[in-house]
């Protein structure tokens, strides 16, 4: 389910490694299956979320498969839950606490679905469910709740704020849909014409977040431009075409940007490695913005039609 999300949930995910591993050595499979589980994350709850709206997706997108009946609901749901039991028994087994996390990420995705039409709270609300990915990444690989929000509170807020930017640039494609089923997102309350040159306005954010956090590190400057750049083209992009079938397909650099973004969090946070004196970290958080960028956009040039989104 919309495999180029799959790298949204990977590089949140990916920040929570990269905070527990600065600091303390982690097994390799364990890395591998909290990443993996991050990975198809986002599928399991796109299930669920395509399940909770049914009722405007029906006119946002009447092809889409659990409306169409390619996708049989009850299978689905059973599969998705089926997924979450097992992540959650063997979080279970490496750090109970771990799963407060990974249950609250899963209820602020449903939660997400009735809140999306009250303005800035379905924002709010889809942006702590992704970053319920770096808080049970870091849990669940031995950290504490205590020492997460201690130390990089920061860290999850500029994540919460990133979605919420990414999230907003979604509602275009979906303003008639929202607007006849009174689901009040941003774009419905502000008019498309406002919304696109709030929605430029906004583009810039990450630029601003990143300069404040820029510490000379080359693998963060780099990627973090990349992110900013992604995101400064889409904000351009909708200002340009606020409805219509662009609205979705341009969407491709706007998941991409927060991909990008994230990745770029991990060269930012990497650079604090204190586990070893040569320090790969930092090379993989460019790389796996490069690698997140490219996956997205060229799995969306692959075949995804609008109709079917």
């Amino acid at each position: 389910m919309r495999l180029y999300y799959a790298f949204v949930t990977l590089t949140a995910g990916y920040v929570g490694v990269t905070m527990y591993q600065v600091e303390n050595e982690v097994v390799f499979l364990n890395k591998i299956i909290v990443l993996t589980i991050m990975f198809i994350g986002w599928g399991v709850n796109q299930i669920i979320n395509d399940y909770m709206g049914l009722k405007e997706d029906k006119i946002n997108a009447p092809k889409r498969p659990m409306v169409s009946g390619k996708l049989l609901k009850a299978p689905s749901l059973i599969l998705s839950a089926s997924v979450i039991l097992t992540a959650i028994i063997w979080s279970l087994i490496q750090n109970p606490l771990s799963v407060i996390a990974l249950i609250f990420g899963v209820v602020m995705n449903i939660i997400y679905s009735y809140l999306k039409g009250f303005g800035i709270l379905g924002n709010l609300s889809f942006g702590l469910s992704i970053s319920s990915c770096i808080i049970y990444s870091y849990i669940v690989l031995g950290g504490s709740f205590h020492d997460f929000f201690t130390k990089y509170l920061n860290i999850w807020i500029i994540v919460i704020i990133l979605n919420m930017i990414m999230t907003y640039f979604t509602y275009f494609k979906d303003y008639i849909g929202d607007k006849e089923t009174h689901k009040n997102t941003l774009v419905v309350l502000w008019g498309l014409k406002k919304a696109s040159n709030m929605g430029v306005i906004f583009s810039f954010i990450p630029l601003l977040i990143f300069a404040c956090l820029y510490n000379k590190n080359i693998y963060f400057l780099i990627s973090s431009l990349l992110a900013s750049i992604l995101f400064i083209l889409t904000g351009i992009l909708f200002k340009k075409e606020n409805s219509g079938k662009n609205t979705y397909f341009n969407l491709k650099y706007n998941f991409a940007a927060l991909s990008a973004s994230q990745a770029s969090l991990v060269c930012y946070i990497s650079s604090k490695n204190l586990t070893s004196s040569y320090n790969f970290q930092n090379l993989e958080g460019l790389i796996l913005t490069i690698v997140s960028i490219l996956s997205v956009i060229t799995i969306f040039n692959l075949g995804y039609k609008c109709e079917e989104e």
